[in-house]
């Protein structure tokens, strides 16, 4: 399911209990941390109850888009004791297939349908093992159905306008999202790591031209916690990776 709150918009959360019961539901973000609870309203029946979240958390704010997840934890209150649904563990995390994918590189429109929501990743490049030039979504929450990219044309360094080559193709990945998910839609994208390198060609040895790539002091905290690796190209031609 999903909902912008931007809009007023708000998600309904349903679930069925086998006898009377107080009900809290628990709401999480893409890193496990805890967002928002919607305390007990009373005690609910036996039978379908339903809930409403607006997207806001403790403070009141409207959270970013993102996939958030919720447990639901039931009071026996004759046993004095709480039960804890949560199926986020045992559902999502499995690579799906798109279906009517079609990409146009005369015009850069990406198509797709979706059969389970799910973190999409795309990134366009060069066929036959040349480079990847930009990443257009990077792991973001999309929920199921027919999709659309429009990519401008533009690698991710904005100098070169790729539009036409027929060489070009695009990778894209799904992995669905747990079945107890909820996606805040609105205004705003996941923060990304634009890393800046110096290039520096040294003094030839030979038939050897060493060359020496020195990473930005400012990014070296971002990038020391995640996952990289340096690969060459010459004219969109493979030469090494490091």
């Amino acid at each position: 399911k999903s909902f912008n709150p931007t809009q007023g918009q708000s998600a309904k959360i349903r679930y069925r209990l086998s006898k009377k019961a107080g009900v809290a539901i628990k709401l999480y973000d893409a890193d496990n941390n805890l967002v928002m609870t919607l305390e007990p309203e009373g005690i609910d029946k036996k039978g379908y109850n339903e809930r409403s979240w607006d997207g806001r958390d403790h403070k009141g704010n409207i959270l970013p888009p993102e996939a958030y997840t919720y447990t639901i934890e039931a009071r026996d209150l004759a046993k004095k004791q709480a039960y804890v649904y949560d199926i986020a563990e045992e559902t999502g995390g499995r690579n799906l297939t798109l279906r009517e994918l079609d990409f146009d590189y005369m015009t850069g429109d990406i198509t797709y349908v979706l059969p389970k929501a799910a973190r999409l990743r795309v990134r366009v490049g060069i066929k036959e093992g040349g480079p990847l030039l930009r990443t257009l979504v990077n792991r973001e929450p999309k929920k199921a159905g027919r999709g659309r990219i429009k990519w401008d044309g533009m690698d991710s360094s904005g100098v070169s306008n790729l539009l036409g080559n027929p060489d070009l193709f695009a990778n894209i990945a799904a992995v669905s999202l747990p079945e107890n998910s909820i996606i805040v839609e609105g205004k705003g994208k996941p923060e990304e790591i634009e890393a800046h390198f110096n290039l520096e060609i040294l003094d030839r040895e030979g038939s050897i031209i060493p060359i020496r790539v020195t990473l930005d002091e400012r990014d070296k905290a971002a990038l020391i916690n995640s996952r990289f690796e340096i690969i060459f190209f010459v004219d969109y031609v493979y030469l090494f990776e490091e």
